[in-house]
């Protein structure tokens, strides 16, 4: 099942992150029950999309104001 996970870390590290996440649901996402085959793709193009768009470093997110961790 796709789902998020929040991380609160730098850009490199958040990167790498998101380069293992598109690894293991390349390798391993085509095999879940039903639609495996159809919501892979999606995750991995939705992994490539957070890798290559950046928000504006200078600014916290509104999620990172609204964390309670």
């Amino acid at each position: 099942m796709a789902r998020s996970r929040p991380l609160i870390c730098c850009r490199s590290c958040g990167v790498k992150s998101k380069l293992g996440s598109t690894a293991y649901s390349a390798l391993l996402g085509w095999w879940g029950f039903r639609w495996g085959i159809l919501i892979t793709p999606l995750q991995i193009v939705r992994n490539f999309g957070g890798m290559f768009t950046a928000p504006d470093p200078s600014q916290p997110s509104a999620k990172l104001e609204t964390f309670s961790g």
